[in-house]
């Protein structure tokens, strides 16, 4: 047992730095043969492909990786957006860098570990002294990653073309749905940023499910108050098409309404309780099927299409 070894977790790098063990980058951290603890994922790829690995295979696995990640998190980040920032789609105020710790296996499989929603940009080694002082000293590598990065976001969400779009060209409908840009319009690479969604090879559509769902709560609670919706406001979705039958009235939505708010902690509907709550009515809608993932989906994209 080594639980009180506070070292043996190979990723984590605030408790690691303070290892004796733990080799500081240093001003060569650019060169392919530095064997510090904080490498360039550059110079690892290259260590990889000269051992004989499909580096190009673990790269399409890291894309596709950031992209479903990216993709889970679309509902939650939209719904905070309309929140706290603008129910306005039209022209994004704010950007969001993530961190995401992966590691790849013995089988050169790689996993999401943990997801950082507020990544350090710190540019310095610290290290805890004996007498409970911070040693900071500068990080060259940190500071050319880190920089670079900053630089490269700002120059992207400051690009015109990503974000402009005529008024002829894209209704409010679509916007509101999150309809997208032709991919000519963004750029493939901005510096060390590379553009992964979307994606011209990978059709990601069925991925997208719970952020359609997102954008139906989004329409049910209006323009404002977008963190809950009422009661009426979820009845709401008994007036679509083919969302009411012998099984399930407009009455059934008021008790499905309190059943998933009583079950949480709030007095109203917030939207992981309004995903719950569609599951409930799907299920009653579809009760001839057992896929509960396709009576899902055929609720989600019935009420959507008709938005």
């Amino acid at each position: 047992m080594n639980l009180r070894n506070l070292y043996m977790h190979l990723t984590n790098y605030s408790l690691n730095k303070n290892s004796d063990k733990f080799k500081k980058p240093d001003s060569t951290f650019m060169n392919v043969n530095d064997n510090s603890s904080k490498q360039l994922l550059t110079n690892v790829f290259k260590k990889l492909a000269a051992k004989g690995r499909d580096v190009r295979h673990i790269k399409r696995q890291i894309d596709e990786l950031a992209a479903k990640t990216v993709i889970a998190l679309e509902p939650y980040l939209k719904n905070a957006y309309h929140c706290f920032v603008s129910a306005d789609h039209t022209n994004p105020r704010c950007f969001h860098i993530l961190g995401l710790d992966i590691l790849i296996d013995e089988n050169w499989f790689v996993w999401l570990l943990e997801i950082n929603a507020n990544p350090s940009l710190n540019v310095y080694n610290d290290k805890v002294l004996p007498n409970g002082d911070i040693e900071q000293t500068l990080s060259e590598l940190d500071k050319y990653v880190k920089t670079n990065l900053l630089a490269d976001t700002l120059a992207l969400v400051s690009t015109s073309s990503i974000f402009d779009k005529s008024p002829s060209s894209t209704t409010q409908r679509e916007e509101r749905k999150g309809a997208q840009e032709p991919l000519n319009t963004r750029p493939a690479q901005q510096g060390m940023l590379k553009l992964i969604l979307p994606n011209p090879e990978r059709n990601y559509e069925e991925l997208y499910l719970y952020s359609h769902a997102e954008t139906i709560f989004e329409v049910l609670a209006g323009q404002k108050n977008y963190d809950f919706i009422t009661s009426n406001q979820f009845q709401r979705l008994a007036k679509y098409e083919n969302m009411t039958t012998a099984q399930i009235t407009k009455a059934h939505y008021d008790i499905i309404y309190k059943n998933v708010v009583r079950r949480s902690e709030n007095t109203q509907m917030d939207l992981n309780c309004f995903f719950e709550a569609l599951e409930d009515i799907a299920q009653r809608l579809y009760s001839n099927r057992r896929d509960v993932y396709e009576n899902l989906s055929q609720l989600i994209h019935n009420v959507y299409n008709q938005l």
